[in-house]
């Protein structure tokens, strides 16, 4: 479990630096169309551009953020239970994240099958948007592993309590 832990951890850090890199270029993109804009012109294609690369940058964020467990939670309350208690507060919120993901999943998987089927592309610049919404789903299937590791990381956690 160690092993397959820490393989987790060195996706991850692999994910989290491709979607920096995404977001850098989103960054870029960005800070070019409104400086080209300066000089009344504009770079066509943006839009399209930053819809695709925002998409690697989210998904393996959220991956980073959950396997860190560094996602917004209610430490106010939660730090002023008894250990048992936070724990199972945890759980339950865990669980309904996982509930909450996997509908996500579910819902763009069957979305990726239709859009599979037509051969989506962007409207300006016809770059295939397959690719990402694979990507998408790669990341939200991975963000589901790393939940279920962490519910049974809280359970083992609950059975060292007693």
């Amino acid at each position: 479990m160690k092993y397959f832990v820490q393989i987790l951890k060195h996706i991850s850090v692999l994910e989290r630096n491709v979607g920096a890199v995404c977001l850098t270029a989103v960054m870029v993109i960005i800070c070019a169309n409104v400086a080209y804009r300066v000089i009344g012109g504009i770079i066509p294609g943006t839009f399209d551009l930053v819809e695709l690369l925002i998409v690697p940058a989210v998904g393996f964020a959220l991956v980073t953020v959950e396997l860190a467990k560094r996602h917004t939670i209610v430490d106010m309350v939660t730090t002023h239970l008894p250990t048992k208690v936070r724990l199972w507060v945890e759980i339950c919120v865990t669980i309904i994240a996982l509930f909450y993901w996997t509908a996500i999943c579910w819902a763009t998987c069957k979305m990726l099958l239709k859009k599979m089927a037509t051969g989506e592309h962007t409207q300006l610049l016809q770059v295939s948007v397959i690719p990402f919404r694979v990507i998408w789903v790669f990341a939200l299937v991975w963000l589901c592993g790393v939940i279920v590791l962490n519910i049974g990381k809280l359970f083992k956690e609950i059975g060292e309590q007693k």
